[in-house]
């Protein structure tokens, strides 16, 4: 009975799965697939799940495409920025500028200025009067532009420009000049106040954010051609003594004594700027200011200290101007002025009348001859005052009378040798005084 019922059993169950077969259109299988019987792991999304047809499968399975590659785009798009940050072009700060500036030697004068300095006496009168100011140099000029596409990296507007310029082609202590203006094609830095006979070396920055890039370095050359003319803002006729040669090896050290008008003058309308000051404390660097005005007739009220700062040294030796022999009647002034000049911890020095001609012109004329330089230098430079405003033209014989033919009256063969007679005799320097003015102020070449 027992096996009868099952074999019952048996019938109904292949029974079932053969009805079961029919209704699902496959054929029975004696055996299950190897891959029946594995789930796919590569594939879990290949069969629905409950309540799910295969169509939303589908679009299920294209979200979660576009989802995968969107995240993969995000993760392979922060990987390329790390990478990029650490791989970002060599890039060349100089090739941001282009530069334009005179490729030879620079002569500061100006074209009338050069004209006077190279013809005759006789000639300032048609290139200057004395009543116009053109006595400041010429500047040397950069132009150049700011290339931003040549970085590899956005750059906008740059919020800083400055050029750095040296004597040194390894920097060691630039000047930095920081005032540029736009022109119709970029922009201009200029280089004022520059020393004769000399070599530049400049380089160029833009600032983007905290990041300061440099150009390449440049290189100028300037003339020997003296007067070493200067631009003081705010005063006129200011010059450097030196520069000038006194024979083939030798010439007058530059930056040591200057001439020129007073820095504040009420009748001339002087008054030197906050600009003015700079560049006669930080490019000629001034210790001692001689005054040369009248204290005691009230030209000027006394001063207790030099306009330009109470740390340099300031003297008043008045000078009588109102007297036809201007050598006679200032023989005391004259000699403590050289006295100074003896004097090195002095140096730098600025000395100055109200205009910075005729007095300062009486001692520049001695100071020069003394040194050695010849009788027309020396005319020359006087008469370059005219290009400055100095209440008319001047002319040698304004001065013929008043101190060349005194001097030339003088014993000795040379114009160098009647001085030294004056100084001594007339002024009480002694030679060894005379001799440590030549030992500061003299350089071979």
């Amino acid at each position: 009975m027992k096996r009868f019922l099952s074999a019952v059993l048996i019938a109904l169950l292949v029974l079932a799965v053969l009805l079961s077969a029919c209704q699902s259109g496959e054929e029975p299988s004696s055996a299950p697939s190897e891959s029946a019987s594995q789930p796919a792991v590569s594939e879990p999304a290949s069969e629905p799940y409950p309540g799910e047809s295969a169509e939303s499968i589908e679009e299920s399975s294209e979200e979660s495409i576009e989802e995968s590659s969107e995240e993969s785009v995000e993760e392979s798009f922060e990987v390329s920025i790390e990478e990029s940050s650490e791989t970002v072009p060599e890039f060349d700060p100089a090739e941001l500028f282009s530069v334009t500036a005179p490729d030879y030697t620079f002569d500061i004068h100006t074209p009338d200025q050069a004209a006077f300095l190279e013809g005759s006496l006789e000639s300032i009168a048609s290139l200057a009067d004395g009543w116009h100011e053109c006595s400041k140099p010429r500047a040397y000029p950069v132009d150049f532009t700011v290339n931003r596409e040549a970085a590899p990296f956005g750059l906008g507007r740059f919020n800083g420009c400055r050029a750095l310029l040296d004597r040194d082609a390894g920097f060691t202590d630039p000047k930095i000049i920081q005032t540029y203006s736009v022109t119709d094609n970029g922009y201009r830095i200029e280089f004022t106040n520059l020393l004769l006979d000399a070599t530049y070396y400049y380089k160029l920055q833009v600032q983007y954010g905290d990041t300061w890039y440099e150009s390449a370095p440049y290189v100028f050359y300037t003339a020997a051609y003296a007067p070493r003319n200067l631009d003081i803002e705010g005063v006129s006729n200011v010059r450097d003594i030196g520069g000038r040669f006194i024979d083939d090896s030798h010439r007058i050290r530059q930056g040591m004594i200057f001439r020129g008008a007073a820095f504040e003058d009420a009748q001339y309308g002087t008054h030197i700027t906050q600009r003015g000051i700079a560049a006669v404390r930080e490019d000629l660097k001034i210790k001692t200011e001689i005054e040369l005005r009248w204290v005691s007739v009230g030209e000027i009220s006394s001063r207790a200290e030099s306009l330009i700062g109470g740390d340099v040294n300031y003297y008043e030796y008045e000078f009588n101007y109102d007297t036809p022999q201007l050598l006679v009647g200032n023989y005391n002034s004259i000699a403590k002025c050289f006295v100074r000049f003896a004097d090195e911890t002095q140096y730098p020095i600025y000395y100055h009348c109200r205009i910075g001609t005729d007095r300062t012109g009486v001692l520049t004329y001695l100071l020069l001859g003394f040194l050695g330089v010849d009788k027309d230098t020396i005319l020359h430079d006087y008469l370059f005052s005219n290009f400055g405003y100095v209440g008319g033209n001047r002319s040698v014989s304004t001065i013929q009378s008043a101190y060349i033919d005194v001097l030339d009256a003088y014993e000795g063969e040379t114009l160098q040798q009647k001085i030294t007679n004056y100084l001594i005799n007339e002024c009480g320097l002694t030679e060894e005084q005379l001799e440590r003015i030549k030992e500061i102020l003299i350089e071979d070449v």
